[in-house]
């Protein structure tokens, strides 16, 4: 607003102020022609200022408003959100935990599909996963100690060389599946084209070993004692047309070494860790025929130890694996790896 003019205010010259006596701002009889806002021009400005300042509150209320609804419907959701997941850890936190050994980091979307399906199923029973490198008995030891419960990442020729050799009692809870066991190269792109005398790594325990002969029989590249067929050794070898210096090497080491041998077998967990396809990049791969009895060994099973195998809490784990939607996320994400090898 402009200055507001107050003749009250004003002193004449020659007279004194007294400073005791209150002034009243108000004017008691404002003189003609006198106004509140002395300049029209300013009072224009104000009247023409108002609307905007109106518009601008109006603005501003709105937007707080919508500001205000958005920050309760934010809030609202995290309310929930927060309650739910609290619920699902409460409930986690007093499920019971199976601890399951596994080789293959890929696998870990079957057990989440065993997980949904014991869920599903009200069992109070949750999986939780141990890895472990594949072809190599230390889960076994880790399960003869009650370090886990259920093995899954072998298969019944290697439980039972482990059981007659090393004497661990262990019991089955049921097939899962049969896992590819192909022939692998950086070099070549078929098996005919390796070279005469060209070095061959397989795996360096005996029943993968054993497949691994088994499968360069079948590839054209050697001929097995048929007596010695379901485990053979290199001395089984009867015919060995190329000359091929087969070394059996850890297994787990094979992928890194394809670069120093003309081509490596080994087991798909080896493969899968080191970030190679046993589809894409295999240059022969045996077709997973379960109705063929020499396939039959090598069918992976969930493995326990023998005094476990009654177990309430195990067996449920297993037939929660034994179902069609565990059955179907094999199928879906490991066609031509892994082949279904349980009833459901």
């Amino acid at each position: 607003m402009s200055d507001i003019h107050n003749s009250a205010n004003d002193n004449k010259p020659g007279e004194s102020q007294n400073s005791a006596a209150p002034v009243d701002p108000t004017p008691a009889n404002p003189a003609a022609g006198e106004h509140i806002v002395a300049d029209v021009d300013d009072a224009d400005e104000a009247v023409d200022r108002k609307p905007a300042v109106t518009r601008s509150k109006r603005k501003i209320g709105t937007s707080l408003i919508a500001v205000l609804v958005v920050v309760v419907i934010v809030a609202a959701a995290l309310i929930v959100v927060g309650r739910h997941n609290a619920a699902a850890n409460a409930q986690n936190a007093g499920a019971r935990v199976v601890k399951v050994a596994y080789a293959q980091e890929n696998d870990r979307v079957i057990w989440d599909k065993v997980n949904e399906v014991l869920k599903e199923r009200n069992t109070g029973i949750q999986v939780e996963l141990v890895a472990f490198q594949g072809g190599s008995d230390v889960a076994v030891q880790a399960a003869n100690n009650g370090e886990v419960d259920i093995l899954s990442n072998g298969h019944r020729a290697f439980y039972k060389n482990l059981v007659e050799t090393k004497g661990y009692k262990l019991d089955t809870l049921g097939s899962t599946v049969i896992n590819a066991f192909n022939i692998y190269s950086t070099q070549y792109k078929s098996v005919d084209e390796i070279p005469d005398g060209a070095k061959i790594a397989i795996p360096n325990n005996t029943t993968n070993a054993g497949r691994a002969y088994q499968v360069l029989q079948l590839a054209g590249l050697i001929t097995i004692d048929p007596d010695k067929i379901d485990m053979p050794t290199k001395q089984d070898i009867t015919s060995n047309p190329k000359n091929l210096d087969i070394e059996e090497v850890d297994p787990n080491e094979i992928p890194n070494l394809l670069d120093d041998y003309a081509a490596g077998i080994t087991n798909v967990y080896a493969i899968v860790n080191h970030g190679l396809s046993p589809t894409d990049d295999a240059i022969f791969a045996p077709t997973l025929d379960l109705s063929d009895a020499s396939n039959q060994q090598w069918i992976n099973e969930l493995e326990v130890r023998a005094d476990r195998v009654n177990e309430a809490d195990l067996k449920t784990v297993a037939a929660a694996y034994h179902s069609k939607e565990v059955a179907d996320a094999i199928n879906e994400n490991f066609s031509g790896i892994y082949q279904v090898a349980f009833d459901y």
